[in-house]
């Protein structure tokens, strides 16, 4: 909630993600969704603070990453990556 309340994240306006972070509540001085918290979301469906969980999740990834993210780049591929205006779709891509 203090990652909020400082101004550190820009929260979507949507009215199913704050509803989500509204139904937060401190219980025993941990910050939770209640087991009664049931909301219905705008399309009608039913929502459990699922917003209010990822965006703790996604702070608790930022706050604790200490290393960078590795990856293995995919391999260019010259027929899709160097498009040229001259081939026809016709002939096909390989």
């Amino acid at each position: 909630m203090a990652y909020i309340e400082d101004g550190n994240i820009d929260i979507p306006q949507d009215a199913d993600i704050l509803s989500d972070l509204r139904a937060l509540q401190k219980i025993n001085g941990i910050i939770q969704i209640p087991k009664e918290a049931h909301t219905k979301s705008s399309d009608g469906g039913k929502r459990h603070g699922d917003a209010a969980i990822a965006l703790a999740l996604g702070i608790f990834a930022v706050k604790t990453m200490n290393s960078p993210i590795e990856f293995t780049a995919i391999p260019k591929r010259h027929d899709f990556d160097d498009f040229n205006d001259d081939i026809s779709y016709d002939q096909g891509c390989y």
